[in-house]
């Protein structure tokens, strides 16, 4: 075949060639910066000693740590009023107890049922509400327990594990009637975390072609978000691949009009709120393979290739950090233990890619975040009469406890020494993953505090992705759909956020610049 020589090496003489770097005005607009923020990261959730304890030792430490907090409101709230313990109880005289509250629940799942020879006579609750009209609520302090009587919805309020107030008076057989009730009340806010942490990773290159630079930069009009994401469930049958494809093309800025990659080069960290993995995928990782093909061996490690290299592309623009959820293989145990990094063999090589615990506490620019994979908000709506997830999620703030029920009805590693799970501060935004719905509301308390509270649905079933401006805490709404959305002869369009991104009809070339340069 014959051709033209071309020079590779013809930039020696002023000329162009493969190794060149490209003109400036190739692409005939401005290159975009990737906004970036200080990261400090909290280390309180990592387990550090592997001894434990009981777990009657998490009960009692939480009552203690909770005690001068409530008692402090007690006096505040119910002045004149005696704090008696449940052992000094006058009869038939109003006083105030301060105790753990425990529910006897005849739904609620028990492992002898498990042993019962009979298994007709064994009831056997479905995943459900295991709430009903024969709830019992106990208090119990350090020396001794007793029957709450309440008219109010108390008991339907509630949770094993919420350390509260009780305002009331003894009756003779023992049991106490309510008549007024307090929790500990908004935490002060958080006024930053001082755990120390390395400089903020930066991304290796934007995929517009922008590298991004050090130091905490701004983009646009100086706005800067945080993108929360969870139930990826890569693997499901169900699962949309081509919806998770635009949501990492949209942050890294490949996708979009270029309205979206300037707010897309706002984001300066990306979370993403467990089961990043489908169940399903998960539980053929579990099963025997000692005697399968390498075929089948591969075609059940293929979620987890599909998830490195979303994770990849993600963290080549982006910093990311991948919590743990209930279908991810890690521990069940709260609090969650990063996720092996062996799992993500080329993401891991970035610096900018972050295997985080759940919960997970971290500031950007000062603006804290605390939030969980959704466990505790599922196993509270369980337990409890209350529905909505953003509601369970003001509730934990009002009783200063992000996992109340853990270790009762939520598996928790025993804590002898301390309570992880308590809110001393409150964030700035408090959010939970994996919820049936999108939900949020801003939760405002007496001493100026202001918590954006922020329910994140899953994203294999919804689309949906939540920014939060640091500035004013304000999300927002990030829907991608990669439906089929009109289809006449041969016009296919894929819309995100009203913006076509594929237009068959209408072709036009278009020049991708790519500039894979490290900083």
């Amino acid at each position: 075949m014959g051709g033209v020589p071309m020079d590779i090496d013809a930039d020696r003489n002023g000329g162009a060639s493969l190794t060149s770097a490209p003109p400036d005005d190739l692409s005939g607009s401005p290159q975009i910066q990737r906004a970036t923020a200080d990261y400090v990261m909290d280390s309180r959730f990592r387990v550090k000693d592997k001894s434990y304890g009981q777990y009657a030792q998490s009960y009692f430490v939480r009552l203690a740590l909770m005690r001068p907090i409530l008692k402090a409101r007690a006096q505040r709230d119910f002045p004149g009023l005696p704090v008696e313990g449940i052992l000094n109880l006058p009869e038939a005289k109003e006083c105030v107890v301060i105790g753990t509250a425990y529910k006897e629940m005849k739904l609620k799942p028990n492992i002898l049922d498990e042993y019962v020879k009979e298994r007709g006579v064994s009831t056997v609750a479905d995943s459900g509400k295991l709430t009903s009209a024969d709830d019992v609520m106990i208090l119990e302090d350090e020396k001794a327990r007793m029957v709450l009587r309440s008219t109010d919805d108390l008991i339907g309020r509630v949770t094993t594990g919420v350390a509260l107030i009780v305002k009331g008076s003894a009756v003779p057989g023992g049991d106490f009637v309510v008549s007024d009730y307090r929790f500990a009340g908004l935490p002060p806010p958080m006024k930053g975390i001082d755990a120390p942490a390395p400089a903020p990773p930066q991304p290796a290159a934007l995929s517009n072609g922008a590298a991004a630079q050090n130091g905490s930069g701004t983009c646009g009009n100086g706005r800067k978000f945080v993108a929360l994401v969870s139930g990826l469930g890569i693997g499901g049958e169900a699962g949309d691949p081509l919806g998770l494809s635009l949501l990492v093309d949209w942050l890294t800025g490949v996708a979009g009009s270029p309205q979206d990659q300037a707010l897309a080069a706002q984001v300066v960290r990306v979370v993403i709120a467990g089961n990043v993995l489908h169940r399903a995928a998960v539980d053929a990782l579990a099963a025997p393979t000692t005697h399968s093909s390498f075929r089948a061996a591969n075609h059940v490690l293929q979620p987890v290739k599909e998830m490195d290299m979303a994770l990849t592309e993600l963290a080549s623009g982006v910093p990311v950090d991948v919590m743990p959820g209930a279908s991810d293989p890690a521990s069940a145990a709260l609090p969650q233990q990063p996720l092996h990094r062996c799992l993500f063999p080329a993401a891991a090589a970035y610096s900018t890619f972050c295997c985080v615990t759940n919960p997970h506490c971290f500031s950007a620019d000062g603006i804290t975040f605390l939030g969980t994979s959704g466990q505790n908000v599922d196993d509270v709506c369980r337990y409890s009469n209350v529905v909505d997830p953003v509601e369970i999620l003001g509730s934990m703030l009002e009783w200063q406890h992000l996992v109340p029920t853990a270790p009762d009805t939520l598996v928790a590693l025993p804590q002898s020494d301390g309570d992880p799970f308590l809110i001393p501060a409150a964030p700035s935004v408090l959010f939970a993953g994996n919820q049936p719905a999108y939900g949020t509301s801003l939760k405002q308390g007496p001493g100026g505090q202001k918590v954006r509270i922020i329910a994140l649905p899953e994203f294999r079933k919804t689309g949906t992705a939540v920014l939060v401006d640091l500035a004013t805490l304000e999300p927002q709404l990030l829907q991608f759909d990669a439906a089929l959305i009109d289809w006449h002869g041969e016009r296919i369009s894929v819309l995100i956020n009203g913006t076509v991104l594929v237009d068959i009809a209408n072709p036009e070339p278009q020049l991708l610049h790519f500039d894979a340069a490290l900083n």
